[in-house]
């Protein structure tokens, strides 16, 4: 269990930092595209640093392809339940919010056992 609370305040930590590069890339006068797309890779790469380190104490940067595979996976959810959840009348906000408790907890199996093989 406390490896899953501390998957779940690495990922705080990491959509701070996800938002702020975002943030501070349109600041800075970036196309929201772009500056979407930059964040996106930084934010990747931050967060394998992040949860490598800090949730499975693991340092081997080998694993980032099967880090980044696993992020794949997690977006075809993401989408494949944001879209069931409009099916159901909501909007895409809210499509979004009640899908974060089901990608999380998917993410966190995924990534332990894939990535981390824990």
């Amino acid at each position: 269990m406390m490896l899953f609370v501390r998957f779940l305040l690495v990922g705080l930590l990491n959509t701070v930092f996800g938002v702020g590069c975002y943030c501070a890339l349109v600041f800075v006068g970036l196309n929201y595209k772009l500056a979407t797309l930059l964040s996106t890779i930084m934010g990747v790469l931050w967060n394998f640093k992040t949860t490598s380190v800090l949730v499975f104490n693991n340092r081997d940067n080998g694993r980032i392809f099967r880090f980044v595979g696993c992020y794949a996976v997690i977006y075809l959810v993401n989408i494949g339940l944001i879209r069931l959840f409009k099916m159901q009348g909501l909007n895409d906000y809210w499509g979004g919010i009640l899908a974060v408790p089901f990608v999380s907890i998917a993410s966190f199996f995924l990534l332990k056992k894939i990535v981390y093989e824990v």
